[in-house]
């Protein structure tokens, strides 16, 4: 049965899709084409799998998106649930309902107020489910679902009580035949251990390799054009050799990649800009993330390739 609950609301930012704001968020998203096309096709499918039994076919109908910040993961979760609200409008003329869990509503200091929200919410979810599909927007679900068996300090109870209120409406949702639930987290291994063995597959939304680099340049030199910024091949190449320096990976996220061009543009107060340019300011973000992930005794990773080639 799927209940209702008119205060419910509150605990979601809200959408209908298709939304045509939406629309870039899947093309423009570069990452490994396999992972892509295997997490586009989990989500056109697993709804029309709901009338499956639980039991001999045990799907929840709930995917995680994990990987370091920046990689686009909560971008790709927007993509592809515009992505299949289009196939479900197309096929059927339903429009969806993106329900994006606002955490700041959830957690409360009130004692036992946080579990009653977190029960809320999903009886929220369940009254959206009676009038067409829905997809629900876990992110950064780690906040939700933390480790139990990691918790130490103060009054747990609580904490318990909410994870344990999780399991329930994940649960409970799997009643309801057109439910998605899309997550994403940063730390996955601060999820808790019973969530996890809910989630029918995850994600990892790896840092760019010299290919996927290349590729997420290549957008943003597009997208440039509109300021009549010519950004060659031979450009992005030297830029993308000098980044690499041999090795598979870069420090680089997407997130920092899809802005390098414009962000070097910016801070150097000119549109012509050099290798040499672009490749001090990916310093500067590397050393910006450094910051950010300082590793156990409060130093620095080293690190300073880019910055010594150029």
């Amino acid at each position: 049965m799927c209940e209702q609950n008119e205060n419910s609301k509150s605990y979601f930012d809200k959408r209908t899709l298709p939304d045509p704001a939406l629309k870039g968020y899947w093309e423009d998203i570069v990452i490994d084409r396999r992972t892509k096309m295997g997490l586009l096709n989990y989500c056109l499918w697993s709804p029309g799998l709901s009338l499956l039994s639980h039991t001999r076919c045990a799907l929840y109908r709930f995917v995680l998106l994990q990987g370091p910040p920046g990689t686009g993961k909560t971008s790709l979760a927007l993509g592809v649930a515009n992505r299949v609200a289009e196939a479900t409008h197309a096929k059927t003329g339903k429009r969806t309902r993106l329900l994006e869990l606002s955490m700041r509503m959830i957690f409360s200091e009130l004692l036992g107020q946080t579990v009653k929200s977190v029960s809320e919410a999903f009886v929220g979810i369940r009254m959206a489910a009676r009038h067409g599909p829905v997809t629900v927007l876990l992110d950064e679900v780690e906040a939700v679902t933390v480790e139990r068996a990691s918790l130490g300090i103060g009054d747990p109870s609580e904490v318990s009580r909410s994870v344990d209120e999780v399991l329930r409406g994940i649960d409970s949702l799997r009643e309801c035949q057109n439910v998605l639930i899309l997550s994403t987290s940063n730390f996955p291994a601060r999820i808790d251990e019973a969530v996890w063995s809910r989630v029918d597959v995850d994600f990892h939304i790896e840092m760019p390799g010299r290919e996927i680099a290349r590729l997420i340049l290549e957008k943003s030199g597009q997208e440039l054009q509109k300021l009549k910024v010519n950004v060659t091949p031979q450009f992005l190449g030297a830029v993308v050799n000098t980044l690499y320096d041999g090795q598979p990976s870069s420090p680089l996220s997407g997130r920092d990649l899809s802005k390098l061009l414009a962000l070097t543009m910016a801070l150097r107060g000119r549109r012509r800009v050099t290798v040499s340019d672009v490749c001090k300011v990916a310093e500067m973000l590397m050393k910006h993330n450094r910051r950010r992930h300082k590793n156990g005794n409060g130093q620095e990773e080293t690190g300073n390739r880019i910055q010594r080639k150029v």
